[in-house]
């Protein structure tokens, strides 16, 4: 937009919905990836899914995620290293915004992954005052760093429609990666 800020939307065009995503078209390695948002992404209907990862393949696979997965009961983010039907490769945990930044990163090592979120628009330096949820993960499926590529995508989970028919945005205010 003419601030710069990306917009992902998933929209409904005679009769057929359609999806948003965007990829980096090189590898950036190990190292941290920061995704600035300004939206409300703990309000996303029961059947979208935002998505900010690395992807080489999908057992080569770091995730952010909002999303119930089409269970209004369920807390809707979640940390994930594919294959994410291992229990000990998932934490899931409750995003409750109180307004419309926030920020979401993870650090990839060759042995160890750390991710965090945060409310607001905030730097690596921040205080954990506004940390909403934070993990480390050195567990047996650490990618190795090789052709994977940051995605940031919003979609329909299993092709559902939004129950309210209506279109569905995620703000990407800005991306970081640092070495």
């Amino acid at each position: 937009d003419d601030k710069g800020k990306l917009h992902l939307r998933i929209t409904q065009k005679d009769g057929r919905w359609y999806c948003a995503k965007v990829s980096l078209t090189q590898s950036l390695g190990y190292g941290t990836y920061v995704f600035h948002l300004s939206d409300r992404v703990d309000q996303f209907d029961k059947n979208v899914v935002g998505g900010l990862f690395t992807y080489e393949n999908d057992s080569a696979e770091i995730d952010i995620e909002f999303s119930k997965w089409n269970k209004p009961e369920n807390e809707n983010s979640q940390f994930v290293i594919q294959p994410g039907y291992i229990p000990e490769n998932k934490l899931r945990y409750t995003l409750n915004q109180t307004d419309m930044e926030s920020t979401h990163w993870f650090n990839w090592q060759k042995d160890s992954i750390v991710f965090a979120s945060y409310y607001g628009n905030v730097s690596m330096n921040n205080s954990d005052k506004s940390l909403i949820q934070r993990w480390v993960y050195s567990g047996d499926d650490i990618p190795v760093d090789g052709d994977e590529r940051a995605k940031m995508n919003l979609w329909l989970f299993r092709g559902n429609p939004p129950t309210e028919i209506l279109d569905n945005e995620m703000i990407i205010s800005k991306f970081e990666f640092l070495n």
